[in-house]
């Protein structure tokens, strides 16, 4: 006969030596100490961020040695072509307006056309009033000039001796 058939004190084959009711236990057991240490782990955190979220916080080293330090000058145009386009704008804006550069002193700026126009043809100007300690020369008679004697010829010309 074979060695299989149940006896009568056990349940019946291989699920005999499982206690069922051992394995509920045990689940129950890692279930429940599952649960409160999340439910612990949770109130660790939360108390942890907020005390840290209070707590002044202080910059790492490595933050402020990382900051960006400017560099001694002279220092180069990180723009150049914006900074050119600006420099030839404002340029251009004062040589082709009025304006004043010191208004207490009375120093103005012109347009450059404008500058070249009145150098390049001088305009004429009235001879400055004489003071008067200093009082014009008599101007001659006409008696005068025809006894003046007559200049010489050669230095007249400009030839020499």
């Amino acid at each position: 006969m074979s060695d299989h058939s149940p006896s009568p004190g056990r349940r019946g084959g291989i699920d005999s030596e499982i206690d069922v009711r051992r394995v509920l236990e045990i689940t129950a057991w890692l279930a429940a100490i599952l649960l409160g240490a999340g439910i612990i782990g949770y109130f660790l955190y939360k108390g942890l961020g907020s005390s840290s979220a209070r707590a002044e916080a202080k910059p790492s080293p490595l933050v402020e040695a990382s900051a960006p330090v400017e560099p001694p000058a002279p220092r180069l145009q990180l723009h150049p072509e914006t900074d050119l386009k600006t420099l030839r704008a404002s340029t251009g804006e004062r040589l082709s307006s009025w304006g004043w550069l010191d208004r207490a002193a009375g120093v103005a700026h012109m347009p450059i056309e404008e500058a070249i126009q009145r150098l390049a043809v001088p305009e004429p100007s009235a001879a400055p009033p004489l003071s008067p300690s200093l009082s014009p020369p008599p101007s001659p008679s006409p008696s005068d000039t025809a006894a003046a004697p007559a200049a010489p010829a050669a230095h007249a010309t400009g030839s020499g001796h």
